[in-house]
């Protein structure tokens, strides 16, 4: 299954990002998809904007490959309420924030690019603005020249 959102521009919230990682995550309960991943700009600098796809569902642990949680702790822990109304309250909270930052730096990426886009037009426009007061003045100072030139030629001629 394949869906996508092309140009969505500043329409976005949290409320789509909250429909989106409902539908999202029933798809994957359901067993219609078997994993979800997500495409957008990802935002390196404010120089650098690449596109960038990870996988949404299934949620797999960044873990430290070192680190072995069962062999550095002993201790056992008991969570009230329970890990898993506790998971299940946080998970799909995790869901539409992931979604939503995509959106964000979409959006960031997008307004940056046209933000650059802009500073390059006016500074285009202010060098063409130079070169055109420069040919303007040009033009001007040859007109002036040439009609002293007249009045002096014509003042000889008089005389």
């Amino acid at each position: 299954m394949y869906k996508s959102m092309l140009n969505p521009e500043d329409r976005l919230s949290f409320d789509d990002a909250t429909k989106l990682g409902n539908e999202l995550t029933n798809l994957f309960l359901s067993g219609e998809v078997h994993e979800v991943y997500v495409s957008y700009t990802r935002v390196h600098s404010a120089t650098v904007q690449k596109p960038h796809i990870f996988r949404l569902l299934p949620i797999a642990p960044d873990v430290d490959k070192s680190f072995d949680p069962m062999s550095d702790f002993s201790t056992d822990y008991y969570f009230e309420p329970s890990a898993h109304s506790i998971f299940s309250y946080i998970f799909p909270l995790y869901i539409k924030i992931k979604i939503f930052a995509c959106f964000l730096e979409s959006s960031f990426s997008e307004h940056f690019a046209r933000r650059v886009a802009m500073k390059n037009a006016s500074d285009a426009s202010k060098d063409m603005v130079k070169e055109l007061t420069v040919s303007y003045n040009r033009a001007r100072q040859a007109k002036i020249t040439n009609e002293i030139s007249e009045i002096v030629g014509g003042a000889a001629a008089l005389e």
